[in-house]
C-alpha cells in the first residue's frame, strides 16, 4: 500500500499497518479523486479557482480538470460523454497502475458539464468504479432543458441551432426528436444514475439568464402545470421519473438545494 502522508508517498509492505518512515496509520490511507467539468462555451482553466479553493481546505484531495469537452461543447452531448468516460477512465486506471486505487470518486459539473457527467455515470467503463461514487454537486445545471425558458434564451437557442447546427441546443430544446419521450434529456430523466452517490447537491439562481430556474433545480412551475401542451406534458414526466429513483426504498442518497443570490456574493 502505498502512504497517505503527501509528504511520504512511499509503498509499504501489507503486512504493516502503520508507515514505517513517517508512522502514518494505515486506516487513514484515503485517496479522494474529484473531477471537475466546465460548461458550454468554457474551458477546464475555468474551473481553476474552484479547484484551488477545494485543495486549499482540503490538501489531500486529487483534483482533475477535464478536457475532453474543450472546443467540441456544441456537439451532441452523447459524444462528449464518451470522450469524457475515456479520460476519466483513464486517469483511474493510471493511479491504480500506480498503487493508487481511489477510495472515494466526486464530480463537479457546470452548465451542460452535469449533463455529460450524468451521461458517463451509465457507461461501461466507469461501472467498476460505481460502489466508490461520493459527491455530484450541480452548479447551475439544465437538468430538464431549457424549455418553458425565457423566450429571449429559447430564440436566442432556435438561431444559434440554425446558424450553427448545434446538436447540443438541439437536445437542450428537447428538439432532437420529433417526439420530446424519445428526446435524449427525456431517456436521461428516466436513469440519471444519480442516485450511486451518497451526496447529489444542486446550486440554482434565478439570476441566471441561460438557465431556467427550475431546470436547475429539476421542479417543475405553475405555469408548466396549466400549460396544455404535449412539451408541458413530458416536462412533468421528466420530472417525476428525474427523482424516483431517489424514492425508491432503500436509496440514502443525501440531496441538498442550494439557491444563490450573486448580489450578496
Amino acid at each position: 500500500w502505498v502512504c497517505g502522508n503527501e509528504s511520504c508517498k512511499r509503498r509499504c509492505p501489507y503486512s504493516l499497518q502503520r508507515c514505517p518512515y513517517c508512522l502514518t496509520d494505515r486506516s487513514s490511507h484515503t485517496l479522494h479523486v474529484v473531477f471537475m467539468l466546465h460548461g458550454f462555451r468554457a474551458q477546464p482553466a475555468d474551473m481553476h479557482h474552484i479547484s484551488d479553493h477545494l485543495l486549499l481546505r482540503h490538501r489531500r484531495l486529487r483534483v482533475y480538470l477535464l478536457h475532453s469537452c474543450f472546443e467540441n461543447t456544441s456537439k451532441s452531448l452523447v459524444i462528449l460523454a464518451s470522450r469524457i468516460a475515456q479520460e476519466i477512465s483513464q486517469i483511474l486506471h493510471t493511479l491504480e497502475s500506480k498503487g493508487q486505487t481511489a477510495t472515494h470518486i466526486s464530480f463537479i459539473a457546470h452548465s451542460i458539464g452535469a449533463l455529460v457527467i450524468r451521461l458517463v455515470l451509465n457507461n461501461p467503463l466507469l461501472s467498476p468504479f460505481a460502489g466508490k461514487f461520493h459527491l455530484f454537486l450541480s452548479l447551475n445545471a439544465p437538468h430538464l432543458g431549457v424549455v418553458f425558458a425565457r423566450k429571449s434564451l429559447e430564440w436566442g437557442g432556435k438561431v444559434v441551432s440554425l446558424l450553427q447546427s448545434s446538436a447540443l441546443v438541439d437536445e437542450l430544446l428537447l428538439k432532437d426528436d420529433k417526439n420530446p419521450r424519445n428526446a435524449l434529456l427525456y431517456r436521461m430523466a428516466l436513469n440519471s444514475g444519480l442516485s450511486q452517490f451518497k451526496y447529489f447537491y444542486l446550486v440554482s439562481s434565478c439570476q441566471d439568464a441561460f438557465v431556467p430556474f427550475h431546470s436547475e433545480r429539476a421542479e417543475t412551475t405553475p405555469a408548466i402545470l396549466e400549460a396544455n401542451s404535449v412539451e408541458a406534458d413530458a416536462y412533468q414526466e421528466m420530472v417525476t421519473a428525474f427523482w424516483r429513483e431517489f424514492r425508491k426504498e432503500g436509496s440514502k442518497t443525501v440531496i441538498k438545494k442550494f439557491d444563490v443570490c450573486y448580489d450578496s456574493i
